[in-house]
């Protein structure tokens, strides 16, 4: 994968449910990268099957409004992508060649592979926590190789894996090779979930790609910003001692006091801004009425104050420090809330 596109692995499942989740990953991330053992077209066909003889539970249902909706839509724009067992065998043709730590067994009356926890490479021990952590205790061979595939491309690719459990205090995670990425990723996704998407409850995908349009410059300004308040979060955690739940934590301190201040701070500008040009717009009626006075002179006033109202979300350096790195990305949450919430 040559190009410079960011990309992250969804590891929970090939359906994203939770719209904030969805939402967040497609704004933040390039490619949302999702991974089935089977191709879709046959996920479709079994569930419309199951549909046909009223034999479709809720979980089927919500993969099938998945992948007509969100999916289809978003897929056509490759900001998400399925890949199953086949294509990811002729697409990351790297991730086939690396090595698991698997000894293999050969003995009278014994075949079978030895799994010794202390020796095992990231890659296998990765691979061997996703299949013991499934709710099962029998282990189908469509999860052994979904799980394959999803590290062993991870690991070749250097691409980071989103999971979401409730062992986590905030609900997400993302893994990152790179101990300052993984800092940076967490805390701007953890950001966006809780200062952007608050109530939302469901979301147009269309909605989502018209955003990543009209706020891809706001974005790389986000990014710098999160990227700079992340050396504040180095210096607080010790890597080697600190649990995930401690970094979530101290991700979740930040958010709620430097970057909500800023973002409250910023509301409260700008609807002060807009007060005073419903003041200014109220005198110019008055004078309108009272004098009967020049109505272009008034008129031009009128203009002037209606065009300062369009473009003061689009101009919020006029009001904030866009240098501090909370403006930045208080900026950002602003303008994607006010694109997300009309």
């Amino acid at each position: 994968m040559g190009d410079n596109k960011s990309r992250i692995i969804y590891e929970p499942s090939f359906v994203i449910q939770n719209p904030k989740v969805l939402t967040s990953l497609c704004m933040f991330y390039d490619e949302v990268m999702l991974f089935n053992s089977k191709p879709i077209d046959d996920e479709i066909q079994k569930l419309e099957e199951l549909k046909e003889k009223g034999l479709i539970d809720t979980k089927g249902i919500a993969k099938l409004d998945f992948i007509n909706g969100p999916l289809k839509i978003l897929s056509n724009e490759n900001v998400l992508n399925v890949y199953d067992a086949k294509k990811c065998s002729e697409v990351f043709v790297e991730a086939n060649e690396l090595d698991l730590d698997l000894e293999l067994i050969d003995k009278p009356g014994h075949l079978g592979f030895k799994i010794q926890n202390s020796k095992m490479n990231n890659l296998t021990k990765n691979i061997v926590q996703a299949i013991l952590s499934g709710n099962n205790n029998k282990i189908t061979v469509s999860e052994l190789i979904r799980a394959a595939n999803i590290y062993s491309v991870a690991e070749a690719y250097s691409i980071p894996i989103f999971s979401g459990h409730e062992s986590y205090n905030s609900g997400v995670k993302i893994d990152n090779k790179d101990y300052v990425s993984f800092l940076s990723e967490n805390l701007a996704i953890m950001s966006i979930c809780e200062l952007a998407l608050p109530e939302m409850v469901t979301q147009n995908p269309e909605d989502i790609l018209i955003a990543r349009e009209k706020l891809k410059d706001e974005l790389l300004e986000f990014k710098a910003g999160i990227l700079e308040l992340t050396y504040l979060l180095h210096q607080k955690i010790d890597s080697n001692r600190s649990s995930y739940n401690q970094i979530a934590n101290e991700c979740t301190v930040l958010i709620n006091t430097k970057i909500k201040a800023s973002l409250i701070s910023l509301e409260n500008k700008i609807n002060k801004n807009k007060n005073k040009r419903i003041k200014n717009m109220i005198v110019i009626g008055a004078k309108l009425l009272l004098s009967g006075g020049n109505i272009f002179t008034c008129a031009n006033e009128a203009k002037s104050i209606i065009e300062s109202g369009i473009s003061i979300a689009d101009n919020l350096s006029s009001l904030i420090n866009i240098d501090k790195p909370e403006h930045k990305i208080a900026s950002y949450i602003f303008k994607f809330n006010n694109r997300f919430n009309k």
